[in-house]
């Protein structure tokens, strides 16, 4: 296999899109020769530029995600529009994502997926630190026609270097801040001739915090660890295939799963000791509120006061809310890509996920050991790639995907809080045992999911520059969803069973009027699977939730043109059915898992770019009014600002031989964003009502010199104007407080990177 033969198969992304594009993936003196292949998304799981993609997508490439400090997927923000991390309390590692105002209140089930190099991630790993990446990609609205569940409001694809297509590099990287501390090592390149290619990241961040505790120490530090790597084998002409093995592996540890703080606390940016953090006196006070669930405790210990002493004494839980969360994570797969002369392609990946996880964030989880949360997925798919018509004649060519894929996982959950009651015969035989469970959860969950899709794209040329094109996309997807274990008061899912049939679609229809202006009409569906909440906590959780759907009606426009502007629109309608969310039982702190309704939401999204030969500038913009659309619910959807703006600009200040020195920085501004979802009636009975957070504005600036082409020192300030602000805040109904999680102050740093 040549060498551009074998680069045109292998690159599944591309450059950037508008934004991402116009903010440094091309030098300052480049030429805009406009061509159709030019910027590249994979929303059919092949490449495709964008301007041809009937659907709306932002890209970012390696340098905008380094110059804009985006470390993770949640920092995505500060150079798209697209999501907006819907951070709860609870454990950060199971973030949410919005997309166009809809986004999943299952936090064990996102509507939105992470793909790494193509392999997709458990809920687990939403929201994992960058090692190694050269471009993210966020594709926005349903793509369950290809990607099946969990695509239903977006994707988010991963893709990191490749030495095949990158050639060799090694780059030592070491960031210095005032709330982190970043270390990283990056090289790759060819082992053994044209033939075995290989790489390897390493990765260490020590997080500082910025929440003080009661003695004046930063509270909510932590660190991680991380290393990636794959071989790849080229068979080249003679077996036209490769074959790439790869893994991954990370370990956090830390005190950042939640911090849940007073109004007091928020405003001084310290824990006081009398707030929910750091209080014995509130844990004592919550937990016998709990224990009061189950007149049995009284009955036993004499009053629900006796009931959380024994508790305490007996070892299972601490006295007061100190978070901690521990998870290792370990990713292994195997990718088989084999092309045909005539253009067509087979392709496989099989691929293995295993995380462990102890995240201590509520009253009474007790110690790591009694607490943990392991996840195991294994994924299969195969899909066969063909060329249609005449392969490379834009005015009469298109491609088809076929494709199977069978995912299983396994989530066991397993929460101790009991006492022993080893000394009373009678209540033993009462029980059944020698142990009085007080908030137990002894569960595994299992999902097995056998899916068949399928997607074909055509172009049909008019006159000598216009083009029709269609996209028919279907995928059929079978799940059977298994629960078995107990879990608090004597609840039971004893080998419970449901199993859902979904089938997704997408129907478009573009018209290329002249070279690089394109529009089209689109109507699609994606599905997030059915199945029994993985963290159950009333009797009502061992029936089960149904299967959530989403319909999206979009009308768009892309441009691309040689003289460094693009641009891309759409308006779009967004129609869920069956959403699901946890639901507050009045009087009572069960929240079980459930199908509450339908919700809409309704807008329209813009992204602007030019490059210029020492100025790039661009702007993402979304407007997108979402409402619960059922009855005694509360209209607001959590986490989904009506309008969000993300500007990027870029400088080039100074180039001359081998120096060039660079400014810039990035804005983004929010408006209005309503936390917490339930019935009203429920908030009314209690006296509460559903929080908000006016819109506010962060602004990010960096300044840098690239010296010899190997050397870059950079300085940036993130949060410049020391915005004080919040990712979530609660209403009271989770533990009778209204509080707060406090995000990131003003950060200063400086980094130095040495590439050879």
């Amino acid at each position: 296999m040549n060498a551009d033969n074998r680069k045109s198969r292998l690159v599944m992304t591309a450059v950037a899109s508008s934004v991402m594009l116009a903010c440094g993936q091309a030098s300052a003196d480049e030429e805009y020769d406009f061509k159709l292949d030019t910027i590249s998304v994979t929303a059919n799981k092949y490449s495709q530029d964008l301007v041809s993609l009937s659907g709306q997508a932002e890209v970012a490439g390696e340098e905008v995600l380094e110059r804009n400090e985006v470390r993770g997927v949640k920092d995505l923000t500060r150079v798209a529009s697209a999501i907006t991390p819907a951070s709860g309390f609870g454990s950060r590692q199971l973030t949410k994502y919005t997309i166009r105002g809809i986004n999943s209140g299952n936090i064990y089930n996102s509507g939105v997926t992470v793909y790494v190099d193509g392999v997709a991630q458990p809920f687990s790993q939403m929201n994992q630190q960058f090692n190694d990446v050269s471009s993210v990609e966020i594709l926005k609205g349903p793509q369950g026609s290809v990607y099946g569940s969990g695509a239903q409001i977006g994707i988010i694809n991963v893709t990191t270097r490749n030495p095949m297509i990158d050639g060799n590099y090694a780059d030592l990287e070491s960031d210095y801040s005032k709330l982190y501390w970043k270390n990283k090592v990056d090289a790759g390149g060819a082992l053994y001739g044209k033939t075995v290619y290989g790489k390897i990241g390493l990765i260490n961040q020590k997080d500082y915090g910025w929440i003080k505790d009661t003695d004046g120490s930063n509270y909510n530090t932590g660190e991680s660890y991380g290393i990636n790597g794959a071989l790849y084998f080229d068979g080249g002409e003679n077996i036209p295939m490769v074959v790439t093995l790869g893994g991954a592996y990370t370990k956090d540890r830390g005190h950042q799963s939640n911090v849940a703080l007073t109004e007091e606390e928020y405003r001084n940016g310290k824990l006081s000791g009398n707030g929910i953090n750091r209080n014995p006196d509130f844990t004592g006070s919550y937990l016998a509120g709990v224990m009061a669930s189950n007149p049995d405790v009284a009955e036993y210990f004499g009053g629900y006061e006796e009931a959380y002493q024994a508790l305490i004494n007996s070892g299972h839980i601490q006295d007061e809310i100190d978070p901690v969360e521990d998870r290792t994570s370990y990713t292994a797969y195997v990718k088989l890509d084999y092309y045909r002369d005539n253009g067509d392609s087979i392709n496989s990946i099989t691929s293995v996920n295993d995380s462990d996880s102890c995240e201590l964030y509520m009253m009474g989880q007790g110690r790591c050991g009694n607490n943990n949360i392991r996840t195991r997925q294994f994924t299969q798919e195969v899909r066969y790639v063909a060329e249609l018509g005449n392969s490379g004649d834009i005015y009469d060519s298109g491609k088809a995907v076929i494709g199977v894929n069978a995912t299983k996982s396994k989530v066991d959950n397993y929460v101790l809080a009991q006492i022993d009651i080893s000394d009373n015969p009678v209540y033993q035989e009462l029980i059944g045992g020698t142990m009085f469970p007080i908030g137990q959860v002894d569960l595994r969950t299992d999902d097995l999911s056998f899916s068949v899709f399928s997607d074909v794209a055509y172009n049909f040329g008019v006159g000598s520059e216009s083009i029709f094109d269609i996209d028919i996309g279907l995928r059929m997807e079978h799940d059977q969803a298994k629960a078995n274990g107990t879990y608090n008061f004597g609840y039971s899912m004893d080998h419970v069973e449901n199993s859902y049939d979904m089938f997704d679609y997408k129907a478009a229809f573009g018209y290329t009027f002249v070279p690089g202006q394109r529009v089209y009409v689109l109507s699609s569906s994606g599905s997030k699977s059915g199945g029994f909440s993985r963290f159950p906590t009333s009797e009502l959780d061992a029936e089960g939730y149904r299967p959530e759907k989403t319909y999206n009606y979009e009308l768009g426009y892309h441009m691309a043109y040689d003289n460094g502007f693009d641009a891309n629109a759409a308006l779009f309608y967004m129609d869920v059915h069956d959403r699901q969310a946890y639901t507050i039982v009045e009087n009572s702190y069960m929240t079980p898992l459930r199908n509450i309704g339908r919700m809409h939401s309704a807008g329209g999204e813009l992204t602007l770019g030019y490059h210029a030969e020492r100025v790039a500038a661009g702007i993402s913009m979304t407007y997108a009014d979402a409402r619960n659309d059922t009855g005694d619910y509360t209209k607001h959807p959590a986490n989904a600002p009506k309008f969000v703006a993300t500007g990027l600009i870029d400088v080039t200040a100074l180039k001359f031989a081998d120096f060039s020195a660079h400014f810039g920085g990035s804005v983004r501004y929010q408006s209005k964003t309503y936390f917490g979802e339930g019935y009203t009636s429920v908030f009314e009975n209690s006296g509460l009502d559903q929080e908000s957070q006016g819109g506010y504005t962060i602004f990010d600036m960096y300044a840098s010199a690239e010296i010899l082409k190997n050397l870059e020192i950079k300085a940036y300030i993130e949060n410049a104007g020391d915005k004080k602000y919040a990712n979530s805040i609660d209403n009271g109904s989770t533990y009778g407080v209204r509080f707060y999680s406090m995000a990131a102050p003003r950060n200063v740093g400086v980094k130095l990177k040495y590439s050879f």
